[in-house]
């Protein structure tokens, strides 16, 4: 039988998943024309007490990708590419560190 942190952390798990659900679709209906919405991923992280909704958009000449505390939509870490002839090329961010970031956050 799960003790009461586990049962408060999978109900916050729940509601975390249901949150961010909501706010990809949000992110979809406002998602510039020609662009296709990236597959979510979420997750409630318990210790730093927040839900992350990592989320973005592809088209055929930028990609975007956003890591975002669900409750206060406040972006944690982002980054941009452009397509420039055959290159892609990192506009705003930093890709690397995004990575790195997904990985500590069991996100990626």
């Amino acid at each position: 039988m799960p003790n009461k942190n586990e049962t408060d952390d999978n109900q916050l798990s729940i509601a975390c998943q249901e949150a961010a659900i909501r706010l990809h679709q949000r992110d979809g209906a406002e998602m510039p024309q020609g662009q296709f919405q990236m597959e979510p991923r979420y997750k409630y992280d318990a210790d730093l007490e927040k839900c992350l909704y990592k989320g973005g958009f592809i088209s055929d000449n930028s990609i975007s990708e956003y890591l975002k505390d669900v409750y206060t939509n406040e972006t944690l870490a982002e980054y941009i590419k452009i397509k420039e002839g055959n290159n892609w090329i990192v506009r705003y961010g930093n890709e690397e560190t995004f990575e790195g970031i997904l990985v500590m956050f069991e996100l990626d």
